[in-house]
């Protein structure tokens, strides 16, 4: 059995910073975020790996609307995260 805890703010941060250089994510954290992260292909891993028994992404879902159907399609369940 896996469990999946999806800190996402972070996760998009990192890519965010691999695509548009360092500290870049500051300047955008405020507003709606692009598509970086490839949900299916995390899950399509995960998947490999044994029985997802639990899928939680925690985030600010308001910048992160783009990722709410990938998420849901994978029944992962969005937690808001605390500052």
């Amino acid at each position: 059995m896996v469990g999946v805890y999806w800190d996402f703010e972070n996760i998009h941060a990192s890519l965010f910073e691999r695509a548009h250089g360092r500290d870049s994510w500051r300047e955008q954290r405020n507003y709606r975020a692009e598509w970086l992260v490839d949900v299916k292909a995390v899950m399509g891993f995960v998947a490999s790996i044994g029985i997802v028994t639990i899928n939680r992404a925690y985030n600010n879902w308001q910048h992160f609307a783009c990722y709410r159907h990938d998420f849901h399609e994978h029944s992962v369940d969005l937690e808001i995260g605390r500052a």
